[in-house]
């Protein structure tokens, strides 16, 4: 079953910004790197194992940021930094491989002092330090059965 997370980064970033993160997945796991149009994607098709990771930004960031912006469910935090994020669309049928590509990214954005977060399409949306912790804390952490803490 395909799933998805929204990855809100900085503006500066593109779907190109993902592309080293994106060949590194796939050198870990023997899998194929491609890019079609602006998206980017990693696929396995081995006899034992198939996944695929896509990510793509979308053109209505007015749209997502009106919608985010506006939604008093979601972090406070995350309300007020959306005007100065892009999203990306991480669609994935490999939890674990997807986590590997997460935290990566994650870890990027905090080394360059840089903000960002996840919505998890479960309702709420993670910081990106907040997800590191999680991450840290359990390894197998699921952001689709609960929050962090």
């Amino acid at each position: 079953m395909v799933q998805a997370v929204i990855l809100m980064c900085p503006l500066a970033w593109q779907v190109s910004s993902f592309a080293e993160f994106m060949r590194d997945i796939a050198g870990r796991h023997a899998a194929r790197f491609s890019i079609r149009d602006d998206e980017l994607q990693v696929i396995r098709d081995q006899r034992d194992s198939y996944w695929r990771i896509a990510i793509y930004g979308s053109s209505d960031r007015t749209g997502w940021i009106r919608e985010y912006a506006t939604n008093p469910d979601l972090d406070e935090r995350f309300r007020l930094e959306v005007y100065a994020l892009r999203p990306f669309i991480v669609n994935f049928n490999d939890l674990a491989v997807t986590r590997q590509l997460v935290i990566a990214v994650a870890r990027e954005i905090v080394e360059r002092g840089e903000t960002a977060w996840m919505d998890t399409d479960y309702g709420w949306v993670i910081h990106v330090r907040e997800l590191l912790q999680s991450c840290e804390r359990n390894l197998r952490w699921d952001w689709r059965g609960s929050a962090p803490g």
